[in-house]
């Protein structure tokens, strides 16, 4: 049988991990920002009125990745947000639809899934790492699609 100290500090562990996830849960709350996705771009991944789960400051950790869909405000849209998908990374050099791309550092090439019609990159020309909001880690709504 355990003594009641032992018990106490038990209790006392079981309290202080539950208030360190609990604490976790309230920094990612507070660092991420819920946004409602415009415009048909991104199907079949995401859908016009989707809600979405973006990390603000997500690239903190580790920097930009090929295939991460990520939310951006470019200077030419005038703090408007969109959502897109890195296909090129600093310093390379790209080839799309007959035009070079160059990127320099901190530059990134963004498009959407589905390109006809889409303003990215082709468009709006490479996107600084400034410009990116974060990662979108999930879609909040809605939980399930049919496909």
């Amino acid at each position: 049988m355990r003594s009641p100290k032992s018990a106490r500090r038990s209790t006392r562990l079981k309290l202080r991990k539950r208030s360190k996830r609990l604490l976790a849960r309230l920094r990612l709350t507070l660092e991420a920002r819920i946004m409602r996705v415009h415009g048909r771009s991104m199907t079949p991944t995401l859908h016009p009125n989707d809600l979405i789960l973006v990390q603000q400051r997500g690239f903190a950790l580790r920097p930009p990745r090929r295939g991460d869909m990520v939310a951006i405000s470019p200077a030419v849209l005038g703090g408007r947000t969109i959502v897109k998908r890195i296909i090129g990374l600093p310093r390379e050099v790209l080839t799309i639809e007959g035009r070079e791309w160059r990127l320099a550092d901190e530059e990134f090439f963004v498009v959407g899934d589905r390109m006809d019609g889409s303003l990215d990159s082709r468009v709006l020309g490479p996107v600084r790492q400034r410009e990116m909001i974060g990662p979108v880690q999930m879609r909040l709504w809605p939980f399930f699609r049919r496909a």
